[in-house]
């Protein structure tokens, strides 16, 4: 078998394999996207701000918290041990990262950001109704 006679029976191998495993109009379980609508508001967009902020953030600095107290007292213990020094640079370096986190995660981060699109959707939602609004009703006599 020649180069491309191979190379051709590869690619519609591929072709084939493809139209079964790739549906980007659908989420997998055999449903089209166009029977599923996507319904985000500005309070859709605004509970999930709160949520970020106030739930997300906070769980992920309470599951992390368990491990970095045990992680902490593992310095200083290790006497002679040259990974001491270094465990104790690595949970510094951990540290800082958490906080960086719980900033994504908050008001200034995914929460801000969800909160900033809301505004933005409800202004463009207004502006765009305002659009169809008549500037004066029309009164007889007027010229069209």
């Amino acid at each position: 078998m020649s180069f491309e006679e191979e190379w051709a029976q590869r690619v519609a191998n591929a072709r084939s394999d493809k139209t079964s495993q790739t549906r980007l109009n659908s989420s997998g379980d055999g449903e089209s996207a166009s029977t599923k609508k996507l319904d985000v508001t500005p309070s859709v967009l605004r509970e999930r701000a709160g949520k970020s902020e106030n739930r997300v953030a906070k769980e992920f600095i309470e599951a992390q918290r368990s491990a970095a107290d045990k992680a902490d007292q593992v310095p200083g213990s290790m006497k002679g041990f040259a990974s001491d020094e270094a465990l104790r640079e690595y949970m510094t370096s951990w540290h800082k990262r958490v906080k960086g986190m719980k900033s994504d995660l908050g008001a200034e981060g995914l929460g801000g950001a969800l909160r900033s699109a809301a505004d933005s959707f409800g202004n463009e939602e207004k502006g765009r109704e305002e659009s169809f609004k008549p500037a004066r009703p029309y009164k007889p006599g007027d010229i069209a």
